[in-house]
Protein backbone atom coordinates (compact mmCIF):
# COMPACT_ATOMS: atom_id res chain seq x y z
CA UNK A 1 0.00 0.00 0.00
CA UNK A 2 2.95 2.33 0.52
CA UNK A 3 4.03 1.93 -3.12
CA UNK A 4 7.72 2.34 -2.23
CA UNK A 5 10.01 4.10 -4.70
CA UNK A 6 13.57 5.32 -4.34
CA UNK A 7 13.87 8.94 -3.27
CA UNK A 8 10.26 9.33 -2.11
CA UNK A 9 9.97 11.10 1.25
CA UNK A 10 8.14 9.06 3.89
CA UNK A 11 7.51 9.72 7.55
CA UNK A 12 7.16 6.64 9.77
CA UNK A 13 4.92 7.72 12.64
CA UNK A 14 5.36 5.63 15.76
CA UNK A 15 8.43 4.10 14.15
CA UNK A 16 9.77 2.39 17.26
CA UNK A 17 13.23 0.97 16.59
CA UNK A 18 12.68 0.99 12.84
CA UNK A 19 10.78 -2.20 11.93
CA UNK A 20 9.47 -0.47 8.79
CA UNK A 21 11.87 2.49 8.53
CA UNK A 22 15.00 0.41 8.04
CA UNK A 23 13.76 -1.76 5.15
CA UNK A 24 12.00 1.18 3.49
CA UNK A 25 15.33 2.96 3.34
CA UNK A 26 17.69 0.01 2.81
CA UNK A 27 15.61 -2.12 0.42
CA UNK A 28 13.59 0.53 -1.40
CA UNK A 29 15.78 3.64 -1.19
CA UNK A 30 13.07 5.80 0.33
CA UNK A 31 13.99 9.01 2.14
CA UNK A 32 12.75 8.05 5.63
CA UNK A 33 12.17 10.17 8.72
CA UNK A 34 11.14 8.35 11.88
CA UNK A 35 8.91 9.80 14.59
CA UNK A 36 8.40 8.22 18.00
CA UNK A 37 7.75 9.44 21.54
CA UNK A 38 10.42 7.13 22.97
CA UNK A 39 14.00 8.34 22.91
CA UNK A 40 15.14 4.77 23.59
CA UNK A 41 13.47 3.54 20.42
CA UNK A 42 14.88 6.39 18.37
CA UNK A 43 18.46 5.57 19.38
CA UNK A 44 18.39 2.56 17.03
CA UNK A 45 17.33 4.75 14.11
CA UNK A 46 19.97 7.34 14.93
CA UNK A 47 22.59 4.57 15.10
CA UNK A 48 21.54 3.58 11.57
CA UNK A 49 21.72 7.22 10.44
CA UNK A 50 17.99 7.54 9.78
CA UNK A 51 16.73 11.05 10.62
CA UNK A 52 14.30 10.96 13.51
CA UNK A 53 12.19 13.28 15.61
CA UNK A 54 11.02 12.65 19.15
CA UNK A 55 7.33 13.59 19.22
CA UNK A 56 3.91 12.27 20.04
CA UNK A 57 2.00 11.30 16.88
CA UNK A 58 -0.84 13.62 17.89
CA UNK A 59 1.48 16.66 18.00
CA UNK A 60 3.65 16.85 14.90
CA UNK A 61 4.29 20.59 14.69
CA UNK A 62 8.07 20.02 14.76
CA UNK A 63 7.89 18.51 11.26
CA UNK A 64 7.70 20.65 8.11
CA UNK A 65 4.38 21.13 6.28
CA UNK A 66 3.79 19.52 2.89
CA UNK A 67 7.13 17.79 3.10
CA UNK A 68 6.28 14.09 2.74
CA UNK A 69 4.71 12.10 -0.09
CA UNK A 70 3.80 9.23 2.24
CA UNK A 71 3.02 8.83 5.94
CA UNK A 72 2.96 5.43 7.63
CA UNK A 73 1.32 4.77 11.01
CA UNK A 74 1.57 1.04 11.64
CA UNK A 75 0.55 -0.22 15.05
CA UNK A 76 0.45 3.14 16.80
CA UNK A 77 -3.07 4.61 16.66
CA UNK A 78 -4.53 2.05 19.05
CA UNK A 79 -2.20 3.47 21.72
CA UNK A 80 -3.38 7.05 21.17
CA UNK A 81 -6.07 8.11 23.63
CA UNK A 82 -7.94 10.32 21.15
CA UNK A 83 -6.70 9.92 17.56
CA UNK A 84 -8.94 12.63 16.09
CA UNK A 85 -6.04 15.12 16.40
CA UNK A 86 -3.72 12.77 14.50
CA UNK A 87 -5.35 13.02 11.08
CA UNK A 88 -5.26 16.84 10.66
CA UNK A 89 -1.62 16.80 11.82
CA UNK A 90 -0.71 14.25 9.14
CA UNK A 91 -2.74 16.06 6.48
CA UNK A 92 -0.55 19.12 7.11
CA UNK A 93 2.64 17.06 6.65
CA UNK A 94 1.70 15.53 3.33
CA UNK A 95 2.26 17.04 -0.07
CA UNK A 96 -0.63 17.39 -2.53
CA UNK A 97 -2.24 13.98 -3.10
CA UNK A 98 0.00 12.52 -0.39
CA UNK A 99 -0.70 9.01 0.84
CA UNK A 100 -1.38 7.88 4.40
CA UNK A 101 -1.17 4.18 5.24
CA UNK A 102 -2.34 3.03 8.65
CA UNK A 103 -2.36 -0.41 10.25
CA UNK A 104 -4.93 -0.75 13.03
CA UNK A 105 -6.52 -3.57 15.00
CA UNK A 106 -9.64 -4.93 13.39
CA UNK A 107 -12.70 -4.00 15.43
CA UNK A 108 -15.15 -6.40 17.04
CA UNK A 109 -14.00 -9.38 19.09
CA UNK A 110 -10.50 -9.51 17.52
CA UNK A 111 -9.95 -5.91 18.63
CA UNK A 112 -11.26 -6.70 22.09
CA UNK A 113 -8.84 -9.62 22.40
CA UNK A 114 -6.00 -7.35 21.27
CA UNK A 115 -7.02 -4.73 23.84
CA UNK A 116 -7.27 -7.36 26.59
CA UNK A 117 -3.81 -8.79 25.79
CA UNK A 118 -2.20 -5.35 25.99
CA UNK A 119 -4.02 -4.44 29.19
CA UNK A 120 -2.61 -7.60 30.80
CA UNK A 121 0.87 -6.32 29.89
CA UNK A 122 0.12 -2.88 31.43
CA UNK A 123 0.16 -1.33 27.97
CA UNK A 124 -3.36 0.02 27.40
CA UNK A 125 -4.67 -0.17 23.85
CA UNK A 126 -7.98 1.10 22.51
CA UNK A 127 -10.23 -1.12 20.44
CA UNK A 128 -12.08 0.91 17.82
CA UNK A 129 -13.84 -0.04 14.64
CA UNK A 130 -12.02 0.37 11.35
CA UNK A 131 -14.90 2.66 10.33
CA UNK A 132 -13.97 4.96 13.23
CA UNK A 133 -10.54 5.53 11.66
CA UNK A 134 -11.99 5.95 8.18
CA UNK A 135 -14.42 8.60 9.44
CA UNK A 136 -11.72 10.53 11.35
CA UNK A 137 -9.56 10.47 8.20
CA UNK A 138 -12.44 11.73 6.03
CA UNK A 139 -13.07 14.57 8.48
CA UNK A 140 -9.44 15.64 8.00
CA UNK A 141 -9.64 15.59 4.18
CA UNK A 142 -8.54 12.05 3.29
CA UNK A 143 -10.23 9.62 0.91
CA UNK A 144 -10.04 5.85 1.39
CA UNK A 145 -8.45 4.15 -1.61
CA UNK A 146 -7.84 0.65 -0.26
CA UNK A 147 -8.77 -1.50 2.73
CA UNK A 148 -7.06 -4.82 3.37
CA UNK A 149 -7.43 -7.39 6.14
CA UNK A 150 -3.80 -8.29 6.87
CA UNK A 151 -4.33 -10.76 9.71
CA UNK A 152 -7.44 -11.75 11.65
CA UNK A 153 -6.64 -8.90 14.07
CA UNK A 154 -5.21 -6.19 11.80
CA UNK A 155 -6.49 -4.08 8.92
CA UNK A 156 -4.49 -1.77 6.68
CA UNK A 157 -6.03 1.36 5.16
CA UNK A 158 -4.59 3.42 2.33
CA UNK A 159 -5.84 6.99 2.28
CA UNK A 160 -5.06 9.87 -0.06
CA UNK A 161 -5.06 13.54 0.78
CA UNK A 162 -7.93 15.03 -1.19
Amino acid sequence: MIQPKAGIRIVDLGCGAGFYSIPLRDQYGMDVTGVDSSSGMLRELARRKIPCVQADVSELSALPSQHFAVALAAGVLEFVEEPAAFFPQVERLLSRHGRLVILVPTGGWPGQVYEWMHRRQSCPAHSRSVEFYIERAREAGFQLTERRLCTPISTALALVKA
